[in-house]
């Protein structure tokens, strides 16, 4: 079972934007469901799903942005 810290719960309440649509963006966008939240991939790739510009409105209406280790 996934214990969500406290720090993590109003950031999750929004969407996330998941910056890399490879792999290990991926698996951080799984993890962010699996702790309740809403994950939107960011690729300049694109590809099913996934955005491929993060800027102005995109941007803005994230609380919480992962940074892919590839991206």
């Amino acid at each position: 079972m996934l214990v969500v810290p406290e720090f993590l719960k109003p950031l999750l309440a929004g969407p996330v934007a998941v910056l890399g649509g490879g792999v290990s963006g991926r698996s951080a966008a799984q993890l962010v469901a699996r702790l309740g939240g809403q994950a939107q991939i960011f690729d300049e790739k694109g590809g099913e799903g996934i955005r491929s510009e993060f800027r102005g409105a995109a941007a803005s209406g994230h609380r919480l942005v992962i940074v892919s280790p590839g991206f």
